[in-house]
């Protein structure tokens, strides 16, 4: 290195990488092809000694692009949907015991809401079609009010998301027409 001023230095490696570039990736090609084992262990060690500032790190990109990173989750999500449902059922299918245990702790929680339920779906019989889009597939009963169990609509699956969810488009049904 010919210069010792910082950034005569800098420019002098910049224009050496743009004159040299064929021949740096090649040489990088290389070198970590032939050194494999040992820039992984490298990296295992690193990832050791700084977990913590590691997962700190983690923490804050995910903080400063979570808008950005559920985006691109959804997106994905709506183009794998067999995925999504093939990976769903495989984590039901290995943790059962957790689901169902979840499932009763909710309903303990949420007594009201399930007493309508339980009651309306014992006295109120579904309607043929959806009251908000005519269809006849997916039908569910919406409460309006859970004090009031018999106030019940019959609505399919979508419109029944659109009255729980508050920013539906950007839900995972927000691109499902009934």
């Amino acid at each position: 290195m010919p210069y010792k001023d910082e950034n005569k230095r800098k420019e002098y490696r910049k224009e050496y990488s743009i004159r040299n570039r064929d021949k740096i990736k090649k040489y990088k090609k290389d070198y970590y092809s032939n050194h494999k084992e040992e820039i992984a262990e490298k990296q295992r060690e690193y990832c050791k000694k700084n977990k913590y500032r590691i997962r700190k790190w983690g923490k804050d990109y995910y903080e400063k692009n979570r808008g950005v990173m559920n985006k691109c989750k959804r997106e994905w999500a709506f183009k794998n949907i067999d995925k999504v449902k093939k990976s769903n059922r495989e984590y039901f299918l290995k943790n059962k015991e957790d689901y169902y245990r979840r499932t009763r702790e909710i309903k303990r929680k949420n007594k009201k809401i399930t007493n309508a339920q339980n009651y309306a779906s014992q006295k109120v019989p579904l309607k043929k079609k959806c009251e908000i889009c005519d269809s006849k597939k997916n039908l569910q009963r919406h409460h309006w009010d859970y004090n009031k169990p018999l106030m019940v609509n019959t609505l399919c699956i979508d419109c029944h998301s659109i009255q729980h969810i508050k920013n539906f488009n950007n839900s995972r049904r927000g691109w499902l027409r009934c």
